[in-house]
């Protein structure tokens, strides 16, 4: 029994121990990093969990679907060339999909790069076959994958040698030549078909075009000395020239001889033979320069020649050597990604048709309702009912609004009226003036702007709504107050006290303070009645006119006294 218990508390005591240190490491965390504390305690509740999983799962279906769409789009180009069913090109997706995921480049430029290399004329089939080896050719070579596609199906074709053939020669090329892989791609199809033409294959050709780079040649240069030279091995009249001079470039059977062999042959004839003699024997091969420069080049070191178009023969094996030295520690996440890339396309591409379902539904819901609406008077009267009623809905719904907004009107009318009756608009009351309207005029554009939004949402003008809502634009205070200073400026005028006209604006509106009526104190139409402000105002009608006090003493000094008080007024109000 003893026994049993000791078995029993041990584990539960090391269970307690891992639990003990948790907490406190969890305890240290969020004493050290602000936020975390909040973030543990969040996640404990079973609601902000399940919160937080229901909103990752829709961001992931969200992302899935996202990258489903874009490798469907490749996929349409793609079809576009390989002319697919559905059925087909379901299964071309998938495989696809897997080698993109067995590799390190990213697997969303995989569509394109097929793209790339079934648009060279190859079936599908042949372009799976040759998709993989590019992949890791772009890799090995750093290169872009389409153009390294694009060059080996040129070689491939122009040679008619197998796609791993043709890389595992062209990572020996660049292994033995002084050139970028770029290079190779662009200029080694170039000398193929001569080379071809002349009867030597891609693997030998590729070690002579190695071998001039190696030794000094840039990549055009060497593929002008190799074409030329090709050009004299298959030309009869040098080839009778050759045989002349004692070299036969055939065998018993009536083929070429290994490039080589006729340079070792070269090389064993104009041994020793000083620059001038070797020139003249060249001369007498009739070759031009160039073929004439490349064979001396090679007989310079035939030995060295013959080793590295060896090394371009004997190539198995080149593509992968040179894919596993060009790994780095990265690449391997690089395939990790690839596989959830590749795994979030999949999740995506069940998501499409049941996506593709809801959208031809909304779309036959649409079209239903397009037909009703054609087909049927009734509906449409229905609908202009509807439309009736919302608008009308809508004119009930904003009166508050208009009616604060045409108070707002109203108010500075007033202002404006009232302060047009003051001589000279001077002092502080100028000054209140133009701190009052300008916030009024402010209110105003933006209720405008407001109400003509709310005006086009009731009355379902959806489009209407959408472009005020993107032209919506808060009013620019700075831009109002200079409009009223402007406004106030051109109002103004001076006030001629001996009986002159007061030029001032009439008011627009009859403002009613409860005269009833649209009539205002007076009882006629607003204050001071409907007549014009611009009248003519005899200030000795107004004041008396005191022994020893002229009339424009007094009305100097009622204006000052006016002034004043409307300063002081100012003053308090600010």
């Amino acid at each position: 029994m003893r026994g049993v218990t000791k078995s029993v508390n041990e584990p539960l005591a090391a269970v307690n121990k891992f639990k003990f240190n948790s907490d406190q490491a969890l305890d240290a965390l969020s004493t050290k990093v602000p936020g975390v504390g909040n973030l543990i305690g969040a996640l404990a509740n079973p609601y902000m969990l399940a919160a937080a999983g229901a909103a990752a799962v829709v961001s992931v279906g969200y992302k899935a679907t996202t990258m489903a769409l874009d490798w469907n789009e490749g996929l349409a180009k793609v079809n576009v060339t390989a002319q697919l069913t559905k059925q087909e090109l379901d299964g071309l997706s998938d495989k696809l999909l897997q080698i993109g995921k067995e590799n390190v480049a990213p697997i969303e430029q995989i569509p394109e790069s097929f793209n790339k290399i079934i648009s060279a004329g190859l079936d599908v089939k042949t372009s799976l076959d040759v998709l993989s080896p590019s992949l890791k050719a772009a890799k090995a070579g750093f290169n872009d994958v389409g153009e390294t596609a694009k060059a080996a199906v040129a070689v491939m074709n122009s040679s008619g040698e197998d796609i791993n053939k043709v890389y595992d020669i062209l990572f020996a090329t660049l292994n033995k030549g002084n050139a970028e892989f770029g290079d190779i791609a662009q200029y080694l199809p170039k000398l193929i078909p001569m080379a071809r033409n002349a009867g030597f294959a891609l693997n030998e050709t590729a070690g002579a075009w190695a071998y001039l780079t190696a030794q000094g040649q840039t990549s055009e240069r060497a593929t002008t000395l190799a074409q030329n030279a090709m050009k004299a091995l298959a030309d009869p009249t040098k080839i009778k020239a050759f045989k002349d001079m004692g070299l036969n470039l055939f065998d018993s059977t009536g083929k070429i001889k290994p490039l080589v062999d006729i340079v070792d042959e070269l090389a064993g004839k104009t041994q020793g033979l000083s620059d001038l003699s070797r020139a003249q024997f060249f001369g007498k091969l009739g070759l031009d320069q160039e073929a004439a420069s490349f064979f001396a080049t090679a007989t310079q070191d035939a030995q060295k020649f013959r080793e590295t178009i060896d090394f371009t023969v004997n190539s198995q094996g080149q593509l992968n050597e040179a894919y596993k030295n060009a790994m780095t520690p990265m690449d391997s996440w690089h395939q990790i990604t690839n596989l959830i890339k590749g795994n979030m396309i999949d999740l995506g591409m069940k998501v499409l048709p049941v996506i593709n379902y809801i959208g031809k539904g909304i779309l036959n819901i649409i079209q239903w309702f397009k037909d009703l609406y054609n087909q049927s008077a009734i509906f449409r009267d229905l609908l202009s009912v509807i439309g009736t009623l919302f608008e009308w809905a809508f004119k009930i719904a904003i009166i508050p609004l208009k009616f604060a907004w045409n108070m707002l009107v109203n108010i500075g009318d007033a202002f404006e009226w009232v302060i047009s009756k003051i001589p000279g608009f001077g002092g502080g009351f100028e000054s209140m003036y133009l701190k009052i309207k300008p916030i009024l005029l402010y209110l105003k554009e933006l209720f405008g702007q407001v109400a003509d939004i709310a005006y086009k949402v009731i009355t379902a003008d959806f489009k209407g709504a959408v472009s005020a809502v993107k032209s919506f634009s808060m009013p620019d205070m700075e831009a109002v107050k200079g409009r009223v200073a402007a406004e106030f400026n051109s109002k103004k005028s001076a006030v001629d006290l001996n009986g002159a006209t007061i030029k001032t604006a009439t008011p627009t509106k009859n403002i009613d303070f409860g005269g009833g009526n649209g009539k205002g104190l007076s009882g006629s139409g607003g204050i001071g009645g409907t007549k014009t402000i611009n009248q003519r105002i005899e200030i000795k009608n107004y004041f008396t006119v005191g022994e020893g006090s002229s009339v424009e003493a007094i009305a100097e000094k009622v204006v000052r006294t006016i002034n004043d008080r409307l300063r002081d007024a100012t003053v308090a109000f600010s």
